[in-house]
């Protein structure tokens, strides 16, 4: 047998569900709580700061959360829809200050969380509820009495007009070219006809969130603008009057509307007003309303809009609305036509990242994830299954998802359940350098998730309580951090990190008591934990396991009441499952041949402190095997951080005699950046091609 030697450089491509033998180098079997970096390799995931208490699970698990961004993120608030009872409420995030609401909250709030979505414009943020149908006010025209029928404009009498007279001109088309003008004196303008439903049922329709100052909001029904031309017939009211309003969208300078296979745009910069200007000319300030023409029952549910138009996605086809070789998007030069036919799933909207669409399917009880990119006019878009390698380790049922173009990175979940589940991707002079599936375990259910720039807020409902998290992708100086003696830092990697509200000693018993701010989360998988984060005392980084006392109160055996800005918070699992280790040559396995792995050696990043657990076949748990590392040393006063080190593991097993996982528990950081291995290797006497 020969002794060899191979390295793995990497373990950026994340999650693959397909055989050892046939996985592409750098991938593994499972990851948790890990965040794949091109620089610093498979990172622990970021922690979380407790932002504040939204309230109990039984009122708020079903709620329907979003964002509101004022002044570009000058304030940031998360709103929250209750379920059944429709009552809104707004969080400061950075405050956590429950905001003043005043307005009407009336029945259209009404709904489940499925139902709604919003879209912001500047200060104005618009909701809508999908499952209202909307209509036209009952109110009608009755001052514009008609005093005579023409043929046209030349036929109106032009003696004895008073200011106020009201003609009714009857063109040779029907209908279709009837309009009505009244004389003010001097000119002719046309009016609208006695008898017509010229306004829109306000109540029916998106209604108006606006900040007025900070912590202080308007609700209202939108000021949606009323018809004033045209006859008595019905004929200029918007295509989605009698349906519902699926998604709404701003494009062009427009307000866009979709209702079943129709996109309704408002006039240009008059966002609220959705009728012509007038009968007798069509103008290219008019609104537009188009349908999606189709082989196939269609819905459109969402738009994304690209540099090549806006892409219209159904239930079974998708469609791009362009205007042609015309740069304004008018009525004359509006036009849709067919791109692609998938069946999407319609309560996650699509997502860009870069020049890439993600859209989801449902189907088998599995999760489909593609991606589209658009090849520019009369080319069909490239379509690519991202989620195939992980097709029976996404869940069914994933019904929210969140994207951020800075990051490269979606982010799919289901409301139900406590994981997040991540694809990202990173590609340099057109080489793919990243291209990975992972996930996130969080303490509790996972209700609302987005994200601005580097920074996470995530509505977690753990042990009947409704909290609000803050979470940072790249450290942030500006919170609690860790630091060593290279004067490195990070974040303290730990959930729910937070001031407790009181903590005190008694000498008598040796314990310190601390109060949280909140209730215990009651989950056996993430332990409560006591900081030092970065003060300039020689607590720095230490931590403390506190023992459970009741809901809210906890001990620990040491003096903490003179740390200076002692944190609370809850430890949470790294791990990364290694898969079996192949001999191969150009990148292909050598699965028939005779492997004896002697040890591995894994070279990690900024690191504070991990274990390596083996699992020998047929076994039920993994056995941690320990590790022998480089020597070091590192200041008491400094956290117990190195940037580089390697780790040894004896191992002694046939390569397929064994699991091999990495995993930590602590607040401090892991960095996996690459693995050797070295064994005896046998071919069985058998040639290679």
């Amino acid at each position: 047998m020969a002794a060899v030697t191979q390295t793995v450089q990497s373990y950026l491509m994340g999650v693959s569900k397909v055989a050892d033998k046939d996985k592409m180098v750098g991938t593994v079997r499972d990851v948790n709580n890990v965040y794949p970096d091109v620089t610093d390799g498979l990172t622990k995931r970021p922690g979380t700061l407790f932002a504040a208490t939204i309230g109990p699970a039984s009122v708020f698990d079903g709620a329907y959360y979003f964002l509101y961004r004022f002044n570009d993120k000058e304030e940031i608030y998360v709103g929250i829809i209750e379920p059944v009872t429709g009552t809104l409420s707004i969080f400061n995030q950075r405050s956590g200050v429950v905001a003043t609401i005043t307005g009407s909250q009336n029945n259209y709030l009404q709904g489940t969380s499925d139902d709604f979505r919003v879209v912001q414009r500047q200060d104005e943020l618009l909701i809508l509820n999908k499952s209202v149908t909307t209509s036209m006010s009952s109110a009608t025209i009755t001052a514009n009495t008609i005093k005579g029928e023409v043929n046209s404009i030349a036929e109106i009498p032009t003696s004895g007009l008073l200011a106020g007279d009201i003609y009714k001109i009857v063109g040779i088309a029907g209908s279709a070219d009837d309009f009505v003008l009244q004389w003010d004196g001097s000119t002719w303008n046309e009016v609208i006809e006695n008898g017509s439903l010229f306004k829109l049922e306000a109540s029916t329709m998106p209604h108006l969130l606006v900040r007025t100052s900070t912590d202080n909001f308007t609700l209202s029904q939108a000021p949606w603008v009323h018809l004033n031309v045209g006859l008595n017939n019905n004929d200029l009211h918007p295509s989605f009057i009698g349906s519902t309003i699926n998604n709404l969208f701003y494009h062009k300078n427009r307000l866009g509307i979709l209702s079943q296979d129709n996109v309704i745009m408002s006039q240009p910069l008059e966002y609220y007003n959705l009728f012509p200007l007038s009968v007798m000319s069509a103008t290219d300030a008019d609104p537009i309303d188009i349908v999606a023409s189709s082989s196939f029952q269609t819905t459109l549910f969402a738009v994304q809009p690209t540099l090549q138009g806006l892409v219209l996605f159904g239930t079974r086809e998708q469609f791009i609305l362009t205007s042609g070789n015309n740069s304004v998007l008018t009525p004359s030069t509006a036009a849709i036509r067919s791109v692609s036919s998938f069946e999407t799933y319609t309560e996650i909207d699509p997502l860009l990242v870069d020049q890439n669409i993600f859209f989801t399917a449902q189907s088998f009880q599995t999760t489909r994830v593609q991606s589209m990119q658009l090849r520019g006019d009369n080319n069909s878009p490239v379509v690519v299954d991202v989620g195939k390698p992980v097709v029976n380790w996404l869940p069914f049922g994933i019904n929210r998802a969140i994207s951020s173009s800075n990051n490269q990175l979606i982010a799919l979940y289901n409301t139900d359940f406590n994981f997040i589940y991540f694809y990202r991707f990173y590609s340099e002079n057109n080489e793919q350098l990243l291209r990975t599936w992972f996930k996130w375990e969080m303490p509790g259910k996972v209700l609302g998730m987005f994200i601005e720039q580097d920074q996470l807020f995530i509505a977690v409902s753990c042990n009947g309580t409704v909290s609000l998290l803050v979470s940072y992708i790249n450290p942030n100086p500006n919170v609690p951090v860790f630091t060593n003696s290279d004067g490195n830092f990070t974040n303290p990697l730990a959930d729910f990190v937070a001031l407790p509200t009181s903590v005190t000693y008694d000498s008598l018993t040796k314990l310190s008591t601390i109060i949280l701010p909140f209730n215990d989360l009651d989950n056996s998988k993430f332990k409560a934990i006591a900081m030092a984060p970065y003060s300039g005392g020689a607590e720095n980084g230490s931590y403390w396991e506190l023992t459970k006392v009741n809901a809210t109160t906890f001990t620990v055996r040491q003096d903490l009441s003179q740390i200076p800005g002692l944190l609370i918070g809850y430890t949470y699992p790294y791990e990364v499952n290694i898969p079996t280790i192949y001999f191969r040559n150009k990148g292909i396995a050598d699965f028939t041949a005779s492997l004896t792995i002697s040890r591995t050696s894994f070279q990690m990043g900024l690191t504070g402190a991990c274990d390596f657990e083996v699992k020998r076949l047929g076994g039920s748990e993994f056995r941690d095997v320990g590790s022998i590392e480089q020597s070091a040393w590192y200041r008491l006063d400094s956290a117990p951080l190195t940037d580089n080190r390697t780790f040894t593991i004896p191992i002694h097993q046939k390569n397929d005699n064994f699991e091999l996982r990495i995993s930590s528990d602590t607040p401090y950081p892991v960095s996996l950046l690459s693995m050797s291995w070295e064994g005896q290797y046998s071919p069985r006497f058998y040639k290679r091609a």
